[in-house]
């Protein structure tokens, strides 16, 4: 027993001498540009210019097609963070005849961020058994007979 400890004080010693080191893949440098691209859209977010965002997002948008998520994301929350999803809908339906293709998954997203599930249902493709109970779920948890108590006094 006392060799076994000997031998354990020896090599703890050791063992907590060595660093391990871990090779990290090099930064993506598709994800660095993309970031540099929204770096000045992002900033004037924070400083609360809708209308200047809307426009730069929307010229974002028209230059490179490919950043067309991350644009649509960005504007999502630009809507929502100003409860104006139903406006969103509205610069969707335009994006789509403009030929951007089929944006409902977007507006069903919008809808039932703000609350409107029923609403959302519409854009709803035939076959998405799933979300359409999920959507009709939350419109009957929203919409539950809530009894409230009595206040004192």
């Amino acid at each position: 027993m006392k060799h076994l400890m000997f031998v354990l004080l020896i090599l703890l010693p050791i063992s907590c001498r060595t660093v391990q080191t871990e090779e990290l893949p090099p930064p993506q440098t598709e994800e660095v540009i993309r970031s540099a691209v929204f770096r000045e859209v992002d900033s004037l977010y924070l400083a609360g210019g809708f209308v200047q965002v809307r426009d730069s997002l929307l010229s974002i948008l028209r230059t490179d097609t490919s950043l067309l998520d991350e644009t649509l994301f960005r504007m999502l929350g630009l809507y929502h963070g100003r409860a104006m999803e139903c406006d969103y809908i509205d610069l969707l339906e335009s994006l789509e005849s403009e030929g951007y293709g089929n944006l409902g998954g977007w507006k069903i997203s919008a809808l039932d961020l703000a609350g409107l599930p029923l609403e959302a249902l519409a854009y709803l493709p035939p076959d998405d058994l799933l979300l359409e109970a999920w959507l009709t779920c939350e419109f009957d948890s929203l919409h539950e007979d809530m009894i409230l108590p009595i206040p004192d006094g």
